[in-house]
C-alpha cells in the first residue's frame, strides 16, 4: 500500500514543530533516530517520510503518530494566511529552499533594509 502524503504540509510541520521547541535539525535527527540531512530534506520538501520515519518523528515531539497526523489538517501555510501577490509566494518558497546559515543572513540583510526604509521614510 502507498502512502500518499502532503509533503508540503509534512515539510511546514516538521521545521514549525522543531523551532517552537527551539531544536537544530540535529537535536530533532537525534530523537527521531533518524540523520540532520534527513530532516534537511524533509523541511524543504525534497523528501517524503516513510511511515517509520514519521513514528520516530512522532516520538520526537512527544506524541502519538495520529495526533502528529491531526496537526497536518492545520500545519499547512495556506491556512496561515492568503498570498498578497505571486511574488511573496515565491519569497518564501525560495526562503524553504535556503539553508539554515542562508536564513540568517538573508533575515538579518531584511531586518538591516526595514530600518533603513524607516530611516529614509
Amino acid at each position: 500500500m502507498a502512502w500518499i502524503l502532503p509533503t508540503m504540509e509534512i515539510s511546514y510541520l516538521i521545521n514549525r514543530l522543531r523551532e517552537e521547541r527551539g531544536w537544530s535539525q540535529d537535536d530533532l535527527a537525534f530523537r527521531a533516530n533518524t540523520s540532520a540531512a534527513t530532516i534537511s530534506r524533509l523541511e524543504k520538501d525534497k523528501q517524503t517520510p516513510s511511515l517509520d520515519l514519521l513514528k520516530g518523528l512522532a516520538s520526537a515531539f512527544d506524541m502519538h503518530l495520529y495526533q502528529f497526523a491531526a496537526l497536518l489538517d492545520e500545519a499547512g501555510p495556506s491556512n496561515l494566511t492568503e498570498w498578497h501577490d505571486s511574488a511573496e509566494q515565491e519569497l518564501l518558497n525560495g526562503f524553504r529552499q535556503l539553508s539554515d546559515e542562508q536564513r540568517t543572513t538573508l533575515l538579518k540583510f531584511c531586518v538591516w533594509l526595514t530600518a533603513a526604509n524607516k530611516a529614509v521614510g
